[in-house]
Order: structure tokens, then C-alpha cells, then sequence
């Protein structure tokens, strides 16, 4: 994980679970347990922020197809991915 990137709807940032105490992942861990046992996801873990970034610093601003769009997942969803 990289330090210093945010997801876009809760306000966490990767430093919070880079330099968390071990207990997090404890927590973390019974989180999936208990997501597995019950078979459900969380709509916090599901959801996610599109941006749109404009291509170039000389692009024309008005014109949608100069724009790439991303989508920031939650921190927590991105955390889980890099597990398995």
C-alpha cells in the first residue's frame, strides 16, 4: 500500500492502516470471518468514488472526451484485494 492515498467517501487514508497497531488487523480479520460466514458485503466495501482527470494540461476542459475517469475504492476494500 502506498502512503498518503485516500479513498473518496469515507475520509481514511492508507497511513491509517500502514501505521495502525496490530489490533486493527485482529479486527480486520473477524471482519472477513464474519463476512464469509454470513455470505454478505457491506455496502461501505462495495461502494466507490468516480473522478474524472483531465488528460492533459493543455486539453480543452469543455470537451468530455478529454477526461479519464478513475473510480477510489475504500481503503479497507483496497486491503482486502492486496490479501488475496
Amino acid at each position: 500500500m502506498t502512503c498518503g492515498k485516500r479513498d473518496g467517501c469515507s475520509g481514511l487514508m492508507s497511513d491509517h492502516v500502514i501505521i495502525a497497531c496490530d489490533d486493527l488487523f485482529i479486527h480486520i480479520s473477524l471482519l472477513l470471518t464474519g463476512l464469509h460466514v454470513h455470505g454478505t458485503m457491506s455496502d461501505d466495501l462495495l461502494g466507490s468514488t468516480i473522478i474524472h482527470i483531465p488528460k492533459g494540461k493543455t486539453a480543452n476542459r469543455t470537451v468530455s472526451s478529454n477526461y479519464s475517469t478513475i473510480a477510489l475504492s475504500t481503503i479497507l476494500a483496497r486491503y482486502l484485494i492486496r490479501l488475496f
